[in-house]
């Protein structure tokens, strides 16, 4: 009855399975057994018998309950179909967080955003040896109590990797090497310059908040003065910019991103033009499916899809490149 579904009783096999575990582990503790313990499996066993005789007696019971108990379940697991309303659950779940402008990770907050029902051009986030028994009609393993939370925050950093990569994979790179932080201020401005002439906003990445270190000192001058403020640079910071924003640094507004350590990537706002999403139904983004694992019932891989169309305005794009560490 535990194994069957229509009983809504498997908690009970979790807890057997728990005391078994606990009896075994209680019987090789040290130190050992109380005697009243010790006379009460020796008056089960047969009268006489030498407590050690008695405590592996029941020890051999209860490893060939536990393996008979393993083996039933084993069985069931692998006899459990994949639960399609789980899927639907977690796809919900990682839908939630990665795909709107209130709610997206940078730069997904930075463009205008659309849904289709057609699909577009797919990506897919896996999640390797997921325990099977968090997905089958019969919940036959713990789910995780913030998995609505984790699935939401994982899904919404891997959409705005992608489409940050996107977006720079069709732009037009130029590379300048900046040695110090002079060489990178007089590099940025003149950069940021060439954008506002033909009418753009500039924006500057970085890869971190405090890298490289003359950017966290300009932004934070009152506890440190390794790297001086330049003169003609103004701190501003402003409200309702959204995921990842930092500060502006004059008419430059800074901003957090997933880009490699060792260098900063000043574009245009103008270059987020477009990002249109596959509405699965019901404002649902994502789609979940399971690859069965061979050698592995116990274990599947669980595969998260979105399917998303980029259209990318001004591609121009300077990579400052400074070395690793500064």
């Amino acid at each position: 009855v535990w194994f069957d579904a229509r009983f809504d009783q498997y908690s009970s096999i979790d807890i057997l399975r728990g005391r078994l575990r606990s009896w075994l582990e209680r019987l090789d503790a040290q130190p050992g057994l109380s005697v009243e313990h010790i006379d009460l499996m020796k008056a089960r066993i047969r009268p006489g018998v030498p407590a050690q005789a008695a405590i592996e007696h029941v020890k051999v019971g209860l490893l060939a309950a536990q393996q008979a108990l393993e083996d039933r379940r084993e069985e069931t697991l692998a006899a459990q179909p994949i639960d399609p309303n789980r899927l639907l659950e977690i796809g919900r779940y990682a839908s939630t967080s990665g795909f709107s402008k209130e709610k997206g990770r940078f730069p997904v907050h930075l463009f205008p955003i659309e849904s289709t029902a057609e699909n577009l051009e797919d990506f897919t986030l896996t999640f390797t040896q997921v325990r099977r028994g968090e997905l089958t009609q019969l919940q036959m393993e713990q789910r995780a109590v913030n998995e609505a939370e984790y699935f939401a925050d994982a899904m919404a950093q891997q959409v705005a990797v992608v489409v940050l990569s996107d977006i720079l994979h069709r732009s037009e790179i130029k590379e300048v090497a900046v040695q110090d932080a002079e060489a990178y201020w007089k590099a940025l401005q003149a950069e940021a310059h060439l954008f506002m002439a033909k009418g753009g906003m500039p924006i500057l990445l970085l890869d971190n908040a405090t890298r490289p270190d003359w950017v966290w000192d300009w932004q934070h001058a009152d506890f440190g003065d390794t790297y001086k403020r330049p003169d003609d640079l103004q701190i501003r910071r402003q409200e309702g910019r959204g995921a990842g924003y930092q500060c502006d640094f004059n008419d430059i507004e800074v901003y957090v991103a997933p880009i490699p350590i060792g260098q900063s990537l000043l574009m245009s706002k103008e270059a987020f033009r477009g990002l249109k999403f596959t509405d699965y139904g019901k404002g649902q983004f994502v789609r979940a499916d399971v690859v069965e694992l061979e050698g592995a019932k116990n274990l599947v891989d669980l595969k998260l899809t979105f399917s998303r169309q980029v259209e990318i305005g001004e591609p121009r794009v300077t990579r400052l490149a400074y070395a690793q560490g500064k």
